[in-house]
């Protein structure tokens, strides 16, 4: 009778912890494992699955986990595993995959590979990548103690890791629009733009460069040249000679100090932005000329139909030892006959100049504009209207209008028998809009010049609904007063009448 009562007692324990278990995953499949192998195919499409077991893809067999969530242990007891080898491909996309151990990895090895869409990795310790193999992930989520790729390639398109480590000592890394905590590579070929994290380890044996990036401390060093653009360091090393466009550092003043290692030269340039006008404020598509300070020239160029010249001009030269300054210069445009005022600029960092012609500008183009009216509130409709100097049917003509933060909009439109274009425009935003015309077809003529003179079109933010009640009021006000006299008076009269 004690065994019943003692047998009965542990049943019942049994039972009630693992009610909850049963209760809390009562949508989810228990399963004991995932194995693919010789050439199979296996797919998961929108399943909630628990593995206790291993996921294994190996000897030239493909796994696809789409849209679902798989769970690796019921509560962590073990720690289930993850492996790719002999040419094997795992393919996760729209799904998640979570392990509650603190100690399950992901191992790619033998020529096979692993790629992560729009997908989360969770829970794991590492995440390794050896011989041929290639860990791809795109728009994912990385949340691991670590990647550790050796493999032949990597490539890391958006997602994120936001803590741990990634370190890839392989042939060809792609690293775009990822953010990470801490980033090591040593690679031989590589793509690396629009990275966020607080450490960035790059070493290369060929030319490499890293643009678009947002870095908290970072050292680079190549055999080749280092090529750095349009980047924010809070501390920036680099060991091997190169160019440094537009990049930044918290350290020190203005744009920030760089440190050159042994050996290394670096070439500090800043974007000069100029904008040429003339009286009026109508672009004009002068030349640009920079010269220094003993008047030697260092850059020219043309600026285009909107009377914008953007370029890199170099702003200091850097060694180990120590940093020479020739950023000092003088900028002035020209058109035929026409010459601005020279304009002196220190260029420690990217510099905007506005360059005016003190005199009405003629410009020498196959194409005309004219905008009718040139102020209009916005999406009330400008009139444009034009004409090439040839009087052909059928050509494409291409209206460009750029409007405040550079926003662009372009209206196609063809010429009539005479050689006559028009077309409406309806700006979408308040400010000033520049307008030119381009004649795409015009080189077959003869014409050195197709773009028109750009002209600028004001839009006039619309009143709201207050303002104009606002604005109605006097008038509403006249005519009560109006409805009020008229009123008396025939009050008046109608009293007059009866006596």
């Amino acid at each position: 009778m004690r065994h019943k009562t003692r047998y009965s007692l542990a049943l019942l324990l049994a039972v009630s912890l693992l009610l909850p278990i049963c209760l809390a995953q009562e949508e989810r499949v228990i399963i004991r494992e995932l194995y693919v192998a010789g050439k199979d195919r296996m797919t998961i499409n929108s399943r909630s699955l628990i593995l206790t077991g291993n996921i294994t893809v190996r000897n030239q067999s493909q796994l696809l986990i789409a849209g679902s969530e798989i769970q690796f242990s019921i509560r962590g007891e073990k720690n289930y595993n993850i492996s790719t080898s002999d040419e094997g491909k795992f393919v996760v996309s729209n799904s998640t995959l979570e392990t509650l151990s603190t100690s399950s990895t992901v191992e790619i090895s033998g020529d096979s590979s692993v790629t992560l869409i729009n997908s989360h990795l969770k829970g794991f310790k590492d995440v390794y990548a050896s011989d041929n193999s290639t860990f791809s992930s795109q728009g994912s989520i990385l949340d691991v103690r670590s990647v550790k790729c050796a493999g032949h390639s990597i490539s890391i398109i958006g997602g994120s890791m936001s803590a741990g480590e990634l370190n890839a000592n392989v042939t060809s890394a792609r690293l775009e629009k990822f953010s990470g905590d801490r980033i090591i590579v040593n690679v031989n070929k590589s793509l690396l733009t629009e990275l966020q994290c607080n450490l960035l380890q790059l070493k290369s044996n060929q030319s490499v460069s890293l643009n678009n990036s947002k870095v908290q401390r970072c050292s680079i060093e190549s055999v080749g040249e280092v090529i750095t653009s349009n980047s924010a360091f809070g501390y920036l090393t680099v060991n091997s000679s190169g160019v440094a466009i537009n990049v930044s550092t918290t350290e020190g003043r203005s744009g920030g100090t760089i440190h050159a290692g042994v050996n290394a030269t670096i070439k500090r340039y800043w974007y000069l932005k100029v904008n040429v006008t003339e009286t009026s404020g109508v672009g004009i598509p002068a030349d640009i000329i920079v010269e220094d300070y003993f008047g030697n020239l260092t850059a020219t160029g043309k600026s285009g139909p909107d009377g914008i010249f953007l370029r890199p001009v170099l702003g200091e030269i850097i060694n180990e030892t120590s940093t020479i300054f020739v950023g000092n210069y003088k900028v002035r445009a020209e058109y035929k006959n026409h010459t601005t005022n020279m304009v002196p600029i220190v260029l420690d960092q990217t510099q905007y100049v506005h360059l005016r012609f003190t005199e009405d500008i003629p410009l020498d183009t196959a194409t005309r504009l004219k905008i009718a009216p040139t102020k209009v509130r916005v999406e009330e409709a400008a009139k444009i209207d034009g004409w090439i100097n040839k009087e052909q049917s059928n050509e494409l003509i291409e209206i460009t209008a750029i409007g405040p933060e550079d926003f662009k909009i372009t209206i196609p439109c063809q010429t009539n028998e005479k050689g006559n274009f028009s077309s409406e425009f309806s700006p979408r935003v308040p400010g000033q809009w520049i307008i030119y015309a381009d004649w795409s077809g015009g080189a077959r003529y003869g014409a050195r010049y197709t773009k028109s003179q750009a002209l600028t079109l004001t839009a006039d933010p619309r009143p709201s609904i207050f303002m104009l009640l606002i604005q109605a009021l006097p008038v509403a006000v006249v005519v009560m007063g109006i409805i009020a006299g008229m009123a008396f008076l025939a009050l008046n009269r109608s009293k007059i009448s009866k006596i």
